[in-house]
Protein backbone atom coordinates (compact mmCIF):
# COMPACT_ATOMS: atom_id res chain seq x y z
CA UNK A 1 0.00 0.00 0.00
CA UNK A 2 1.21 3.28 -1.19
CA UNK A 3 -0.29 6.75 -0.94
CA UNK A 4 0.62 10.43 -0.95
CA UNK A 5 -1.33 13.51 -0.96
CA UNK A 6 -1.06 17.32 -1.14
CA UNK A 7 -2.96 20.16 0.12
CA UNK A 8 -3.00 24.01 0.07
CA UNK A 9 -5.46 25.93 1.71
CA UNK A 10 -5.71 30.00 1.83
CA UNK A 11 -7.21 31.80 4.57
CA UNK A 12 -8.52 35.96 5.37
CA UNK A 13 -10.62 38.54 5.98
CA UNK A 14 -12.29 41.22 3.46
CA UNK A 15 -14.13 44.13 4.40
CA UNK A 16 -13.19 44.92 7.71
CA UNK A 17 -13.64 41.52 8.20
CA UNK A 18 -17.03 41.22 7.81
CA UNK A 19 -16.27 38.73 5.08
CA UNK A 20 -14.12 35.37 5.76
CA UNK A 21 -12.83 33.02 2.97
CA UNK A 22 -11.11 29.66 3.26
CA UNK A 23 -10.27 28.40 -0.05
CA UNK A 24 -8.21 25.52 -1.11
CA UNK A 25 -6.77 22.38 -3.74
CA UNK A 26 -6.23 19.22 -2.45
CA UNK A 27 -4.91 16.03 -4.44
CA UNK A 28 -4.39 12.37 -3.39
CA UNK A 29 -2.91 9.61 -5.30
CA UNK A 30 -3.24 5.67 -3.67
CA UNK A 31 -1.87 2.23 -5.16
CA UNK A 32 -3.23 -0.76 -2.63
CA UNK A 33 -3.04 -4.13 -3.60
CA UNK A 34 -4.10 -7.23 -1.33
CA UNK A 35 -1.53 -9.83 -3.24
CA UNK A 36 0.17 -8.87 -7.17
CA UNK A 37 0.56 -12.40 -7.72
CA UNK A 38 -2.50 -12.45 -10.25
CA UNK A 39 -1.68 -16.33 -11.59
CA UNK A 40 -3.09 -17.21 -8.36
CA UNK A 41 0.18 -18.54 -6.72
CA UNK A 42 -0.73 -16.60 -3.39
CA UNK A 43 -3.20 -19.31 -2.23
CA UNK A 44 -2.13 -22.88 -0.52
CA UNK A 45 -4.31 -25.57 -2.10
CA UNK A 46 -5.24 -27.11 1.45
CA UNK A 47 -6.70 -23.66 2.43
CA UNK A 48 -10.30 -24.91 3.65
CA UNK A 49 -12.37 -22.53 2.04
CA UNK A 50 -11.23 -23.65 -1.31
CA UNK A 51 -12.82 -26.96 -0.03
CA UNK A 52 -15.90 -26.00 1.61
CA UNK A 53 -16.96 -23.89 -2.00
CA UNK A 54 -16.08 -26.67 -4.28
CA UNK A 55 -18.34 -29.67 -1.45
CA UNK A 56 -21.71 -27.48 -2.32
CA UNK A 57 -22.32 -27.76 -6.31
CA UNK A 58 -20.21 -31.08 -6.23
CA UNK A 59 -22.27 -32.72 -3.18
CA UNK A 60 -25.21 -31.84 -5.89
CA UNK A 61 -23.83 -34.07 -7.79
CA UNK A 62 -24.15 -37.69 -6.06
CA UNK A 63 -25.95 -40.27 -7.08
CA UNK A 64 -26.89 -39.09 -10.98
CA UNK A 65 -27.65 -42.74 -12.65
CA UNK A 66 -26.96 -43.85 -16.31
CA UNK A 67 -23.36 -42.60 -16.46
CA UNK A 68 -20.40 -44.54 -17.81
CA UNK A 69 -18.06 -43.18 -14.99
CA UNK A 70 -17.94 -44.12 -11.72
CA UNK A 71 -20.44 -42.17 -9.12
CA UNK A 72 -18.20 -40.59 -6.34
CA UNK A 73 -18.47 -42.05 -3.13
CA UNK A 74 -18.75 -40.52 0.00
CA UNK A 75 -15.21 -41.25 1.52
CA UNK A 76 -13.99 -39.58 -2.15
CA UNK A 77 -15.88 -36.50 -1.51
CA UNK A 78 -14.60 -36.60 2.21
CA UNK A 79 -10.78 -36.65 0.77
CA UNK A 80 -11.39 -33.07 -0.20
CA UNK A 81 -11.37 -32.09 3.49
CA UNK A 82 -7.64 -30.95 4.04
CA UNK A 83 -5.79 -33.38 6.04
CA UNK A 84 -8.25 -36.08 5.62
CA UNK A 85 -6.54 -38.24 3.02
CA UNK A 86 -3.04 -38.85 1.79
CA UNK A 87 -1.41 -36.78 -0.88
CA UNK A 88 -2.06 -39.91 -3.30
CA UNK A 89 -6.18 -40.27 -1.97
CA UNK A 90 -6.52 -37.37 -2.25
CA UNK A 91 -5.37 -36.81 -6.27
CA UNK A 92 -7.06 -39.84 -7.00
CA UNK A 93 -10.38 -38.53 -5.78
CA UNK A 94 -10.12 -35.49 -7.37
CA UNK A 95 -9.21 -37.49 -10.61
CA UNK A 96 -12.47 -40.04 -10.40
CA UNK A 97 -14.84 -36.54 -9.38
CA UNK A 98 -13.33 -34.80 -12.56
CA UNK A 99 -14.05 -37.94 -14.75
CA UNK A 100 -18.05 -38.28 -13.69
CA UNK A 101 -18.17 -34.93 -14.10
CA UNK A 102 -16.89 -35.16 -17.60
CA UNK A 103 -18.90 -38.17 -18.40
CA UNK A 104 -21.42 -37.60 -21.58
CA UNK A 105 -24.36 -38.59 -19.75
CA UNK A 106 -23.05 -36.41 -16.66
CA UNK A 107 -22.66 -33.42 -19.09
CA UNK A 108 -25.71 -33.96 -21.72
CA UNK A 109 -28.27 -34.16 -19.01
CA UNK A 110 -26.86 -32.03 -16.13
CA UNK A 111 -25.75 -29.01 -18.00
CA UNK A 112 -26.51 -26.51 -15.62
CA UNK A 113 -24.24 -28.53 -13.25
CA UNK A 114 -21.37 -28.88 -15.31
CA UNK A 115 -21.71 -25.12 -16.32
CA UNK A 116 -22.08 -24.11 -12.89
CA UNK A 117 -18.64 -25.66 -12.14
CA UNK A 118 -17.38 -24.35 -14.78
CA UNK A 119 -18.07 -20.99 -13.41
CA UNK A 120 -17.31 -21.74 -10.23
CA UNK A 121 -15.19 -18.67 -8.50
CA UNK A 122 -13.42 -18.69 -5.12
CA UNK A 123 -15.38 -15.45 -3.19
CA UNK A 124 -13.02 -15.30 -0.55
CA UNK A 125 -9.54 -13.14 -0.18
CA UNK A 126 -8.36 -13.29 -3.71
CA UNK A 127 -5.48 -10.81 -5.81
CA UNK A 128 -6.68 -7.47 -6.54
CA UNK A 129 -4.91 -3.88 -7.51
CA UNK A 130 -6.57 -0.48 -7.36
CA UNK A 131 -5.07 2.62 -8.15
CA UNK A 132 -7.53 5.98 -6.88
CA UNK A 133 -6.40 9.54 -8.12
CA UNK A 134 -8.42 12.14 -6.60
CA UNK A 135 -8.50 15.63 -7.11
CA UNK A 136 -10.49 19.16 -5.25
CA UNK A 137 -11.51 22.39 -4.78
CA UNK A 138 -12.92 24.09 -2.20
CA UNK A 139 -13.71 27.11 -0.85
CA UNK A 140 -15.83 28.60 2.06
CA UNK A 141 -17.25 32.27 2.56
CA UNK A 142 -18.70 33.58 6.16
CA UNK A 143 -20.24 36.86 5.62
CA UNK A 144 -21.17 38.91 8.99
CA UNK A 145 -24.87 40.79 8.05
CA UNK A 146 -25.16 41.99 11.51
CA UNK A 147 -22.97 41.84 14.87
CA UNK A 148 -25.84 38.99 15.58
CA UNK A 149 -26.09 37.30 12.21
CA UNK A 150 -24.06 35.01 9.85
CA UNK A 151 -24.33 33.40 7.04
CA UNK A 152 -21.78 30.69 5.47
CA UNK A 153 -21.86 29.24 1.86
CA UNK A 154 -19.00 26.39 0.93
CA UNK A 155 -18.63 24.36 -2.82
CA UNK A 156 -16.21 21.45 -3.02
CA UNK A 157 -16.00 20.13 -6.19
CA UNK A 158 -13.95 16.53 -6.75
CA UNK A 159 -13.30 14.06 -9.22
CA UNK A 160 -12.02 10.71 -8.29
CA UNK A 161 -11.05 8.31 -10.82
CA UNK A 162 -10.25 4.60 -9.72
CA UNK A 163 -8.56 1.36 -11.85
CA UNK A 164 -9.44 -2.11 -10.36
CA UNK A 165 -7.57 -5.51 -11.49
CA UNK A 166 -9.01 -8.34 -10.06
CA UNK A 167 -8.07 -11.99 -10.58
CA UNK A 168 -11.19 -14.70 -9.21
CA UNK A 169 -9.48 -18.23 -8.92
CA UNK A 170 -10.90 -21.87 -8.68
CA UNK A 171 -12.32 -22.97 -5.42
CA UNK A 172 -10.82 -26.37 -6.40
CA UNK A 173 -7.35 -25.59 -6.28
CA UNK A 174 -6.34 -22.05 -6.03
CA UNK A 175 -5.22 -21.69 -9.71
CA UNK A 176 -6.99 -19.77 -12.70
CA UNK A 177 -8.57 -22.78 -14.17
CA UNK A 178 -11.28 -23.84 -13.71
CA UNK A 179 -12.41 -27.86 -13.33
CA UNK A 180 -13.51 -28.00 -16.66
CA UNK A 181 -10.23 -27.33 -17.68
CA UNK A 182 -10.94 -23.41 -19.58
CA UNK A 183 -9.31 -20.34 -17.80
CA UNK A 184 -11.20 -18.23 -15.60
CA UNK A 185 -10.86 -14.33 -16.79
CA UNK A 186 -9.61 -11.68 -14.73
CA UNK A 187 -12.27 -8.00 -14.30
CA UNK A 188 -10.78 -5.23 -15.13
CA UNK A 189 -12.96 -2.03 -14.64
CA UNK A 190 -11.83 2.43 -14.70
CA UNK A 191 -14.50 3.98 -13.07
CA UNK A 192 -14.87 7.69 -12.26
CA UNK A 193 -16.71 10.08 -9.66
CA UNK A 194 -17.24 13.66 -10.62
CA UNK A 195 -19.37 15.33 -7.61
CA UNK A 196 -20.47 19.25 -6.66
CA UNK A 197 -21.60 19.24 -3.43
CA UNK A 198 -22.53 22.89 -1.87
CA UNK A 199 -23.41 23.25 2.21
CA UNK A 200 -24.79 26.72 3.77
CA UNK A 201 -25.48 27.93 7.24
CA UNK A 202 -27.08 30.57 8.83
CA UNK A 203 -26.10 31.52 12.60
CA UNK A 204 -28.26 33.73 14.63
CA UNK A 205 -27.48 35.05 18.27
CA UNK A 206 -30.59 35.08 20.30
CA UNK A 207 -28.42 36.70 22.88
CA UNK A 208 -25.19 36.96 24.34
CA UNK A 209 -26.28 33.09 26.19
CA UNK A 210 -27.81 31.62 22.92
CA UNK A 211 -27.39 30.56 19.50
CA UNK A 212 -29.42 29.38 16.99
CA UNK A 213 -28.63 27.57 13.75
CA UNK A 214 -29.63 25.82 10.35
CA UNK A 215 -27.61 24.27 7.84
CA UNK A 216 -27.92 22.17 4.40
CA UNK A 217 -24.82 20.33 3.30
CA UNK A 218 -24.06 17.45 0.09
CA UNK A 219 -21.22 15.44 0.45
CA UNK A 220 -20.63 12.16 -1.35
CA UNK A 221 -18.13 8.76 -0.66
CA UNK A 222 -16.53 7.31 -3.69
CA UNK A 223 -17.52 3.61 -5.31
CA UNK A 224 -15.01 0.88 -5.83
CA UNK A 225 -14.97 -2.24 -6.17
CA UNK A 226 -15.68 -5.67 -4.67
CA UNK A 227 -12.59 -8.08 -3.98
CA UNK A 228 -14.54 -11.17 -3.82
CA UNK A 229 -16.27 -10.61 -6.90
CA UNK A 230 -17.53 -13.95 -8.79
CA UNK A 231 -19.81 -13.11 -11.58
CA UNK A 232 -18.70 -14.04 -15.22
CA UNK A 233 -18.37 -10.91 -17.52
CA UNK A 234 -21.08 -8.92 -18.73
CA UNK A 235 -21.60 -8.98 -22.56
CA UNK A 236 -19.26 -6.38 -24.09
CA UNK A 237 -17.60 -5.58 -20.81
CA UNK A 238 -14.28 -6.58 -19.12
CA UNK A 239 -15.76 -7.39 -15.70
CA UNK A 240 -18.72 -8.81 -13.84
CA UNK A 241 -22.09 -7.53 -12.62
CA UNK A 242 -20.57 -8.07 -8.89
CA UNK A 243 -17.35 -6.21 -9.30
CA UNK A 244 -18.08 -2.57 -9.32
CA UNK A 245 -20.52 -0.28 -6.89
CA UNK A 246 -21.65 3.18 -7.18
CA UNK A 247 -20.81 5.83 -5.15
CA UNK A 248 -22.91 6.72 -1.75
CA UNK A 249 -24.34 10.63 -1.79
CA UNK A 250 -26.13 12.33 1.36
CA UNK A 251 -27.93 15.43 1.78
CA UNK A 252 -28.15 16.47 5.43
CA UNK A 253 -29.87 19.03 7.10
CA UNK A 254 -30.10 20.07 10.28
CA UNK A 255 -31.27 22.48 13.10
CA UNK A 256 -30.08 23.16 16.37
CA UNK A 257 -29.05 25.66 18.91
CA UNK A 258 -26.20 26.33 21.83
CA UNK A 259 -26.87 28.07 25.20
CA UNK A 260 -25.16 29.46 28.82
CA UNK A 261 -27.81 29.60 30.79
CA UNK A 262 -28.09 30.86 34.83
CA UNK A 263 -24.83 32.74 34.58
CA UNK A 264 -23.27 30.48 33.03
CA UNK A 265 -23.76 27.20 35.10
CA UNK A 266 -26.18 25.48 32.92
CA UNK A 267 -25.47 24.73 29.08
CA UNK A 268 -27.50 23.10 27.22
CA UNK A 269 -27.05 22.67 23.28
CA UNK A 270 -29.62 20.35 21.32
CA UNK A 271 -30.40 19.47 17.41
CA UNK A 272 -32.40 17.51 15.05
CA UNK A 273 -31.44 16.32 11.87
CA UNK A 274 -32.62 14.57 8.59
CA UNK A 275 -30.55 12.71 5.94
CA UNK A 276 -31.31 11.44 2.42
CA UNK A 277 -28.81 8.72 1.14
CA UNK A 278 -28.84 7.61 -2.23
CA UNK A 279 -26.63 4.68 -3.20
CA UNK A 280 -26.03 4.18 0.76
CA UNK A 281 -23.34 1.07 0.68
CA UNK A 282 -24.25 -1.91 2.11
CA UNK A 283 -22.42 -4.75 3.15
CA UNK A 284 -23.92 -8.32 2.63
CA UNK A 285 -23.19 -11.79 2.58
CA UNK A 286 -21.98 -13.76 -0.95
CA UNK A 287 -23.35 -17.25 -0.19
CA UNK A 288 -24.33 -19.51 2.46
CA UNK A 289 -21.35 -21.35 3.41
CA UNK A 290 -18.76 -18.74 4.43
CA UNK A 291 -20.09 -15.53 6.24
CA UNK A 292 -17.20 -13.82 5.77
CA UNK A 293 -17.47 -13.81 1.98
CA UNK A 294 -19.14 -10.43 1.47
CA UNK A 295 -19.61 -7.81 -1.20
CA UNK A 296 -21.41 -4.16 -1.80
CA UNK A 297 -24.40 -3.25 -2.94
CA UNK A 298 -25.99 0.41 -3.46
CA UNK A 299 -29.87 1.22 -2.36
CA UNK A 300 -31.25 4.28 -0.60
CA UNK A 301 -32.03 5.28 3.11
CA UNK A 302 -33.39 8.56 4.70
CA UNK A 303 -32.47 8.96 8.22
CA UNK A 304 -33.80 11.39 11.06
CA UNK A 305 -32.79 12.14 14.50
CA UNK A 306 -32.13 14.47 17.53
CA UNK A 307 -29.92 15.06 20.11
CA UNK A 308 -29.65 16.48 23.47
CA UNK A 309 -26.43 17.62 25.65
CA UNK A 310 -26.75 19.40 28.82
CA UNK A 311 -24.27 19.97 31.31
CA UNK A 312 -24.59 21.50 35.09
CA UNK A 313 -22.23 23.33 38.22
CA UNK A 314 -23.80 21.79 40.89
CA UNK A 315 -22.33 23.91 43.95
CA UNK A 316 -18.97 24.59 43.54
CA UNK A 317 -17.68 21.11 43.28
CA UNK A 318 -20.24 18.96 41.26
CA UNK A 319 -20.60 18.97 38.09
CA UNK A 320 -23.05 16.86 36.46
CA UNK A 321 -23.74 16.44 32.49
CA UNK A 322 -26.70 14.21 30.44
CA UNK A 323 -26.63 13.35 26.80
CA UNK A 324 -29.40 11.61 25.11
CA UNK A 325 -29.95 10.80 20.92
CA UNK A 326 -32.49 9.59 19.38
CA UNK A 327 -31.86 8.00 15.24
CA UNK A 328 -34.05 6.46 13.34
CA UNK A 329 -35.05 6.16 9.25
CA UNK A 330 -37.10 4.91 6.51
CA UNK A 331 -34.96 2.34 4.62
CA UNK A 332 -35.30 0.85 1.36
CA UNK A 333 -34.67 -3.14 0.87
CA UNK A 334 -31.21 -4.18 0.54
CA UNK A 335 -31.82 -7.22 -1.44
CA UNK A 336 -29.33 -9.98 -1.57
CA UNK A 337 -28.51 -10.50 -5.44
CA UNK A 338 -26.62 -13.64 -4.89
CA UNK A 339 -28.92 -15.77 -2.73
CA UNK A 340 -33.01 -16.40 -3.44
CA UNK A 341 -35.35 -17.59 -1.06
CA UNK A 342 -37.16 -21.12 -1.79
CA UNK A 343 -40.75 -20.32 -1.98
CA UNK A 344 -41.84 -23.84 -0.85
CA UNK A 345 -39.54 -24.08 2.36
CA UNK A 346 -39.16 -20.54 2.95
CA UNK A 347 -35.14 -21.55 3.01
CA UNK A 348 -32.20 -19.07 1.51
CA UNK A 349 -30.68 -20.75 -1.06
CA UNK A 350 -28.02 -20.34 -3.85
CA UNK A 351 -30.07 -18.55 -6.78
CA UNK A 352 -28.16 -20.78 -9.45
CA UNK A 353 -30.03 -24.18 -8.33
CA UNK A 354 -26.36 -26.13 -8.28
CA UNK A 355 -25.72 -25.45 -4.25
CA UNK A 356 -27.80 -25.86 -2.09
CA UNK A 357 -31.21 -25.01 -4.20
CA UNK A 358 -31.90 -28.21 -6.14
CA UNK A 359 -33.55 -28.03 -9.90
CA UNK A 360 -37.13 -26.98 -10.56
CA UNK A 361 -37.92 -25.01 -7.39
CA UNK A 362 -39.48 -21.96 -7.80
CA UNK A 363 -37.18 -19.27 -6.04
CA UNK A 364 -37.31 -15.68 -6.08
CA UNK A 365 -34.19 -13.44 -5.39
CA UNK A 366 -36.41 -10.50 -4.63
CA UNK A 367 -37.50 -11.64 -1.40
CA UNK A 368 -34.79 -11.53 0.65
CA UNK A 369 -34.20 -8.41 2.20
CA UNK A 370 -30.73 -8.10 4.40
CA UNK A 371 -31.61 -4.93 6.80
CA UNK A 372 -33.94 -4.77 9.52
CA UNK A 373 -32.45 -1.26 11.11
CA UNK A 374 -30.00 0.89 10.65
CA UNK A 375 -26.57 -1.28 10.74
CA UNK A 376 -23.97 -0.28 13.40
CA UNK A 377 -26.69 1.90 14.80
CA UNK A 378 -28.34 2.09 18.25
CA UNK A 379 -31.80 3.82 18.00
CA UNK A 380 -31.62 5.09 21.61
CA UNK A 381 -28.38 5.98 23.65
CA UNK A 382 -28.30 7.80 26.82
CA UNK A 383 -25.23 8.39 28.93
CA UNK A 384 -25.26 10.31 32.48
CA UNK A 385 -21.86 11.61 34.40
CA UNK A 386 -21.35 13.17 37.81
CA UNK A 387 -17.71 14.62 38.49
CA UNK A 388 -16.31 16.14 41.90
CA UNK A 389 -13.29 18.27 42.40
CA UNK A 390 -12.31 19.35 45.99
CA UNK A 391 -8.69 20.33 47.28
CA UNK A 392 -8.34 18.40 50.41
CA UNK A 393 -5.37 20.07 51.31
CA UNK A 394 -2.85 21.85 49.91
CA UNK A 395 -0.93 21.21 47.27
CA UNK A 396 -3.35 17.98 46.99
CA UNK A 397 -6.37 17.56 44.83
CA UNK A 398 -9.50 15.06 44.77
CA UNK A 399 -11.38 14.46 41.56
CA UNK A 400 -14.29 11.74 41.71
CA UNK A 401 -16.41 10.66 38.39
CA UNK A 402 -19.26 8.13 38.14
CA UNK A 403 -20.59 7.63 35.05
CA UNK A 404 -23.65 5.79 33.49
CA UNK A 405 -24.60 4.94 30.06
CA UNK A 406 -27.35 3.07 27.97
CA UNK A 407 -27.72 1.66 24.73
CA UNK A 408 -30.57 0.11 22.76
CA UNK A 409 -29.57 -2.96 20.84
CA UNK A 410 -28.42 -2.48 17.06
CA UNK A 411 -27.50 -4.64 13.63
CA UNK A 412 -24.24 -5.38 13.64
CA UNK A 413 -24.57 -7.16 10.12
CA UNK A 414 -27.59 -8.53 8.20
CA UNK A 415 -30.24 -10.06 11.15
CA UNK A 416 -27.15 -10.18 13.71
CA UNK A 417 -28.20 -7.85 16.87
CA UNK A 418 -26.03 -6.95 19.62
CA UNK A 419 -27.71 -7.03 23.25
CA UNK A 420 -28.87 -3.31 25.23
CA UNK A 421 -26.59 -2.38 27.49
CA UNK A 422 -25.90 -0.52 30.61
CA UNK A 423 -22.40 0.25 31.54
CA UNK A 424 -21.15 2.02 34.80
CA UNK A 425 -17.83 2.95 34.85
CA UNK A 426 -15.94 5.27 38.01
CA UNK A 427 -12.59 6.31 39.10
CA UNK A 428 -10.90 8.54 41.48
CA UNK A 429 -7.91 10.41 41.16
CA UNK A 430 -5.47 12.00 43.74
CA UNK A 431 -3.07 14.95 42.32
CA UNK A 432 -0.44 15.75 44.15
CA UNK A 433 1.17 19.39 42.53
CA UNK A 434 4.51 20.21 42.98
CA UNK A 435 6.29 23.65 41.70
CA UNK A 436 6.43 24.87 38.07
CA UNK A 437 3.22 22.92 37.34
CA UNK A 438 5.04 19.86 38.05
CA UNK A 439 3.76 16.92 40.22
CA UNK A 440 2.21 13.48 40.05
CA UNK A 441 -1.07 11.64 40.60
CA UNK A 442 -3.05 8.25 41.90
CA UNK A 443 -5.70 6.84 40.40
CA UNK A 444 -8.41 4.41 41.19
CA UNK A 445 -10.16 3.26 39.01
CA UNK A 446 -12.92 0.58 37.78
CA UNK A 447 -14.73 -0.42 33.98
CA UNK A 448 -18.23 -2.10 33.59
CA UNK A 449 -18.50 -1.87 37.60
CA UNK A 450 -21.31 -3.75 37.44
CA UNK A 451 -20.25 -6.49 35.69
CA UNK A 452 -22.93 -6.35 32.67
CA UNK A 453 -22.19 -9.38 30.12
CA UNK A 454 -22.82 -7.76 26.75
CA UNK A 455 -22.38 -8.32 23.13
CA UNK A 456 -20.65 -5.61 21.23
CA UNK A 457 -20.23 -7.22 17.95
CA UNK A 458 -21.22 -10.61 15.55
CA UNK A 459 -21.31 -12.24 12.13
CA UNK A 460 -23.56 -15.10 11.53
CA UNK A 461 -22.39 -18.19 10.58
CA UNK A 462 -25.52 -20.54 10.47
CA UNK A 463 -24.29 -23.02 8.38
CA UNK A 464 -21.48 -24.66 10.05
CA UNK A 465 -21.16 -23.25 13.44
CA UNK A 466 -23.06 -20.91 15.76
CA UNK A 467 -22.99 -17.23 15.19
CA UNK A 468 -19.87 -15.74 16.31
CA UNK A 469 -20.14 -12.84 18.77
CA UNK A 470 -17.73 -10.25 20.34
CA UNK A 471 -18.33 -9.34 24.08
CA UNK A 472 -17.98 -6.16 26.20
CA UNK A 473 -14.70 -6.33 28.61
CA UNK A 474 -16.13 -7.53 32.16
CA UNK A 475 -15.66 -6.00 35.22
CA UNK A 476 -11.79 -5.12 35.47
CA UNK A 477 -10.27 -2.70 38.35
CA UNK A 478 -6.64 -0.64 38.17
CA UNK A 479 -4.51 1.41 39.53
CA UNK A 480 -2.71 4.53 37.37
CA UNK A 481 0.08 6.32 38.45
CA UNK A 482 1.32 9.59 36.35
CA UNK A 483 4.00 12.26 36.75
CA UNK A 484 4.51 15.44 34.90
CA UNK A 485 8.50 16.95 34.50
Amino acid sequence: HEQYSFEATFTGELMDSRLEYTAGLYYFQEDTATNRQLEGGYSRQDYFQHYLLSLSPLGALRGLGNATAATPTPAQYACLTPGACSEADTGAAFGAIVAYLNDPVVRGSYTAYASALDAARNSGAMPIIIDTEAMAAYASLTYHVSDNFRITGGLRISDEERTGLQQPVSPFFGDTTTLMGNPIDLNYANISFDSTDPSLSLEYDVNEDMLMYASYSEAFRSGGFNQPSTALRQEGKTYGEDFVFNSEEIAAYELGFKSDLMNRRLRINGAVYYYELTNEQSNIPKNLLLGTAREIVNNNADFYGAEIDVIALLGEKFTASFNYAYTSGELDPVVNPNLCRNVQTGAEEDCTGGGFGMPGVDQTATSIDYREDIVGNSENSATFALNYVDEIRDGVELRGHIDYSWKSQRETSPRVFTDERHIVNANVRFDYRGADDKGTYLMLWSKNLLDEDYRTDGLGFETFANRVYIYGEPRTFGVTVGMSF
